[in-house]
């Protein structure tokens, strides 16, 4: 089969496509082997939101349920663009099937406001995708994840940055787990169009790991996306991933600094 094919050229799984990739002991320093983060993780180095913006956000989480036209009129006050993404996006996934108009709109709006903040936010573009395919709109979510992996090339950039290169092992770079993220999304749709979606990948080591994503979206198995991890010189930030298939899509906002 397809998928068995897919699975047969790592036989050794991940630790084929490259040293370092599941080993951080393995991991060479300053390598150039390449392979999200959510729309509202937070991360990027962007200052926290103000305390206005902090209420406003309660505000608007406990509203949203009961008043999505009240919630969308009422993002926009929000402060930081990070944070109205991740504000649409959370009101798409709530009203998609009762209110389709409201969550089509807040899906526009969340890309807009995606494409305002830096490529941290390259993964949540499959949040956005995965909403539309609930919607029955693939054509939409296929442009959602194409521009996600146009994103997820800048996050790569930021990895293999010259000056200051992520040290961690390359199955961990938010680069990595973004593009995982798009292609999983893009298998949902259609396995061969996720093939093709993968081609305009930045490395042999993510054509690869799509490879697997792929195969385990043919053989029915939820993929969860792992830990994303960035070490740069001294500095170390995790942001936790995917815990169980119910939270797929969904990052824990966690990220710790150690300088």
């Amino acid at each position: 089969s397809t998928a068995r094919a897919l699975f047969a050229k790592y036989e050794n799984g991940l630790g084929d496509l490259a040293p370092g990739m599941i080993d951080p002991a393995k991991a060479t320093k300053g390598s150039s082997m390449s392979m999200g983060i959510s729309i509202g993780d937070g991360g990027g180095g962007s200052a926290e939101p103000p305390d206005t913006d902090n209420r406003l956000q309660i505000d608007l989480a406990r509203d949203m349920p009961e008043h999505p036209d009240n919630t969308m009129a009422k993002i926009p006050q929000v402060h930081a663009a990070r944070y109205r993404a991740a504000l649409y996006l959370q009101l798409a996934q709530m009203h998609w099937k009762k209110h389709p108009a409201v969550a089509r709109e807040a899906l526009r709006k969340a890309i807009e406001e995606a494409e305002l903040c830096g490529p941290e936010v390259a993964g949540g573009y499959s949040d956005a995708a995965e909403v539309y395919v609930r919607m029955g709109d693939e054509e939409s979510a296929k442009k959602t994840l194409e521009k996600g992996t146009n994103v997820a090339a800048k996050l790569y950039e930021l990895d293999v940055k010259a000056e200051n290169p992520n040290l961690a092992p390359v199955i961990f770079w938010p680069s990595s787990t973004a593009w995982l993220r798009l292609v999983r999304s893009g298998a949902k749709i259609s396995p061969q169009w996720a093939v093709e979606l993968m081609k305009t990948a930045p490395s042999e080591n993510v054509v690869g790991l799509g490879q697997m994503v792929i195969a385990a979206s043919l053989l029915k198995v939820e993929y969860l996306v792992g830990d994303s991890l960035e070490i740069h010189g001294d500095k170390t930030n995790w942001v936790s991933g995917e815990e169980d298939k119910n939270g797929a899509g969904q990052e824990n906002q966690r990220r710790e600094t150690r300088d």
